[in-house]
């Protein structure tokens, strides 16, 4: 396990707990909780992540391939989430391969937040992320794509 992994593991569990409170308002601009059962155990897993709106009803994340709870979610149709302290149906699916559309999204999301930037080792040169940061981020990452029900 790395440092990145260990640092995520100490914090989930607090992020969690905010975004089940009345305090979910510190987080809630940035953070979703995807809620899903696991494909062999049936153990229902929450875990946090960074999010982005496209509108009203859509919206995505981004995680590390190297991280495999997201494999969970292939076969997945609909889940649930937890956003601005409302547990919610959403459609999702999972992009792995589509390394331009990934690409597309992660700028996105570097521009949006340098946090986002920062754990994607994406840099930035005249207020810009530089494009060839994101396409090595790409083959590194996975795409999910939410739609609230």
């Amino acid at each position: 396990m790395d440092g990145s992994q260990i640092f995520f593991r100490l914090l989930n569990p607090l992020t969690r707990a905010i975004a089940k409170s009345p305090l979910h308002t510190i987080m809630s601009r940035n953070i979703i909780i995807l809620i899903f059962p696991g494909m062999i155990s049936g153990k229902t897993y929450s875990i946090p992540v960074s999010y982005l709106k496209s509108t009203d009803k859509e919206l995505f994340c981004l995680t590390e391939k190297e991280y495999i709870w997201w494999r969970n979610l292939i076969d997945y149709n609909t889940i649930q989430i937890l956003l601005e302290g409302k547990l919610l149906n959403a459609n999702i699916s999972v992009e792995s391969e589509n390394s331009n559309l990934i690409a597309e999204k992660i700028k996105a999301m570097c521009i949006h937040s340098r946090i986002d930037a920062a754990f994607a080792n994406v840099r930035f040169k005249d207020k810009a992320p530089i494009e060839e940061d994101i396409i090595a981020a790409s083959s590194k990452t996975v795409l999910l794509q939410l739609s609230i029900i």
